[in-house]
């Protein structure tokens, strides 16, 4: 009988975990959060993007506006600030957000053994 219990329980808390997951996305994304983008935090996305710029790559960063949500991208390349607008002209809600986690984007020609090594080099060395 404990068996039967134990497993009924452990089966009651996992839908109700499940439940309460659930709920908390819904709730993070009617916050303006879209909870299906895998942001890096900010020092770990740095040392990445640093790898491919050092390669002689562009990049530029992204983060999710705090207000509505949409995604936004700093339209300087190589540049990451510690707080972003959504500039209301380009359709944003003029919202600050703090660039606490985002991605990035590289722009890239098509490689060539030599740029190939040069992008090898530098992941090893970072």
């Amino acid at each position: 009988m404990d068996a039967k219990n134990s497993a009924a329980r452990k089966a009651a808390a996992i839908a109700r975990s499940n439940a309460e997951l659930a709920a908390g996305l819904r709730e993070e994304a009617s916050k303006g959060e879209r909870a299906y983008y895998r942001d890096t935090p900010r020092r770990d996305l740095i040392a990445q993007a640093k790898i491919h710029i050092s390669a002689g790559r562009i990049v530029f960063f992204k983060l999710t506006c705090r207000g509505c949500g949409q995604r936004m991208t700093i339209d300087l390349p190589n540049t990451i600030c510690d707080y972003v607008r959504h500039d209301v002209s380009d359709g944003g809600c003029g919202v600050d957000t703090r660039f606490v986690k985002g991605g990035f984007m590289v722009v890239t020609t098509p490689n060539g053994a030599d740029e190939l090594r040069e992008l090898l080099d530098a992941l090893s060395a970072a």
